[in-house]
C-alpha cells in the first residue's frame, strides 16, 4: 500500500472552508488515490505513532510513502511519525516541509513560549536515516517558524528555500504547492486523469 500524507499546522482543521494551503494541496494530490494508494489530510494532533504503525503493517517492499507537512505538522507530527517508522524499519521516500515549527513534549511545554519569540531560533532535529529526500521551505518574517532543520547526513536535502511570507500564510505559497505536486509526480508518476462522469 502506498501512502501520501498532507499534514496541516496548529490552527488549521480539515473542515476549514477557506485559506488553507494544506487543503488545497490535499485536493491537488487526491487524484493519486486508488485501490493501492491512500491519500490522507491530517491535523498535526492526529496520532502520528498510530499512523506509523498502520503504515508499517500495510506497506510492502516497493511501496511508496510521501508527506507534505506544514508548521506543527512538520515539527510535531512528522517528527514523531518518522521516528516510529524508523523503529519499524520503514522509509519515507520524500517529505516536503513548509516552515516546520518545533513543538516540545508536554513535560517541557512551559518552554514553548520561545517558539513565539523572534530572537530565539529553535533547532528541529530529525536524526533518523529513514528519509530519502527532503524539500524544505522556510520564512524569517515572523514567529513561529524559521526554525533550523537538522537532518541525518544521508538525506538528499533541497533547501532551505526562503520565502517572503508570514508563517500563517506560507502554506498558501505557490512554491510550496508546486513542490508538493512535482515531488508527487516524480514519486507516483504523472497525475491520473480523473473522469467527471
Amino acid at each position: 500500500m502506498n501512502y501520501l500524507f498532507v499534514v496541516s499546522g496548529f490552527t488549521q482543521q480539515r473542515h476549514a472552508t477557506h485559506d488553507s494551503g494544506s487543503i488545497a494541496i490535499f485536493e491537488d494530490l487526491e487524484c493519486y488515490r486508488s485501490i493501492d494508494t491512500i491519500v490522507m489530510l491530517m491535523e498535526y494532533s492526529d496520532d502520528p505513532v498510530g499512523w506509523a504503525r498502520r503504515v508499517a503493517q500495510r506497506m510492502n517492499p516497493g511501496d511508496k510513502l510521501m508527506a507534505c507537512v506544514y508548521s506543527y505538522g512538520g515539527g510535531w507530527w512528522f517528527r514523531k511519525f518518522v521516528a516510529e517508522l524508523h523503529r519499524l524499519g520503514v522509509t519515507v521516500d520524500v517529505v516536503v516541509m513548509c516552515d516546520p515549527v518545533y513543538r516540545r513534549e508536554v513535560w517541557m511545554r512551559f518552554m514553548q513560549w520561545r517558539a513565539m519569540t523572534k530572537w530565539w531560533t529553535q533547532t528541529l532535529r530529525i536524526p533518523q536515516p529513514n528519509i530519502t529526500r527532503c524539500v524544505h521551505f522556510i520564512q524569517h518574517v515572523n514567529k513561529p517558524g524559521g526554525d533550523r532543520l537538522v537532518l541525518h547526513p544521508s538525506v538528499e536535502y533541497e533547501g532551505p528555500h526562503e520565502l517572503d511570507r508570514k508563517h500563517v500564510k506560507i502554506d498558501n505559497a505557490p512554491e510550496y504547492r508546486e513542490a508538493c505536486n512535482v515531488e508527487a509526480e516524480k514519486l507516483f508518476g504523472p497525475k491520473p486523469q480523473v473522469s467527471m462522469i
